[in-house]
């Protein structure tokens, strides 16, 4: 499971009625993996899906793919 480490911030959105969390400027999502030693490389292939809003609007949806070699 992701462990996120970044400064969590916790508001009352009166749009939603219902609190949101954010992360005010950045933050990192940590997953840690274990590999047997036969494994000398490996591809990992991933996406990442997120939308962004405000008490006003909210962007349009965006999909992130990226591919890491380990």
């Amino acid at each position: 499971m992701p462990i996120e480490q970044g400064n969590l911030k916790e508001k009352w959105c009166s749009y939603f009625n219902a609190p949101i969390w954010y992360y005010k400027t950045a933050v990192d999502f940590v997953q840690r993996i274990q590999l047997p030693n036969s494994v000398m490389k490996l591809k990992l292939e991933g996406k990442i899906f997120y939308t962004t809003c405000t008490e006003n609007k909210c962007l349009q949806s965006e999909e992130f793919q990226f591919q890491v070699e380990i």
